[in-house]
């Protein structure tokens, strides 16, 4: 089995230009086989099993990010003392490959949090294209864009001293 992916990287960071809010990938593109074309592969019984989500994914790739960051300097405690926590919402469906391809990552800062909201396509594993059935399509968040999120930007609102308009 093979799984494909792509990065996006903000436009205001180039060769010329380092203007970006962020420098991290701001989302990972991939293309995978569904869990229910890997169960009918291997012959198991899909009755009842849940179909993998982005969600689950984006949650698995933060928990890796915690588990494996070393932190040295205590980074990571004063994140959750202070920053504003990443939240991942359900799936965003999209209708067809294209819209797939062209609509990006849905991230809000909600100012209690900041919330993630993955694109998602998954096609039958009786597609009429043989070569795009049964695959899974997520858009999701880079973990270096993770770690960035919890090192920087997550304490920006807490933590840096903003003047009183006057």
């Amino acid at each position: 089995m093979q799984s494909f992916s792509h990065s996006a990287y903000s436009w205001r960071t180039t060769a010329d230009v380092d203007a970006a809010n962020y420098y991290a990938a701001y989302e990972l593109g991939a293309k995978m086989k569904s869990r229910e074309a890997i169960y009918n592969y291997t012959g198991m019984d899909f009755t009842g099993v849940k179909e993998a989500t982005c969600q689950e994914i984006n949650e698995f790739t933060h928990q890796w990010v915690l588990d494996n960051f070393q932190d040295n300097y205590k980074q990571i405690d004063r994140f959750h003392q202070t920053g504003q926590p990443i939240e991942y919402l359900e799936d965003a469906v999209c209708g067809s490959g294209i819209t797939w391809i062209n609509e990006a990552l849905i991230s809000k800062n909600t100012t209690e949090t900041w919330q993630i909201q993955s694109k998602v396509l998954v096609s039958p594993v009786d597609f009429q294209v043989p070569v795009a059935a049964g695959m899974l399509y997520c858009k999701l968040m880079s973990p270096a864009r993770i770690l960035e999120w919890m090192l920087v930007d997550g304490l920006k609102m807490n933590n840096y001293w903003v003047p009183a308009p006057t």
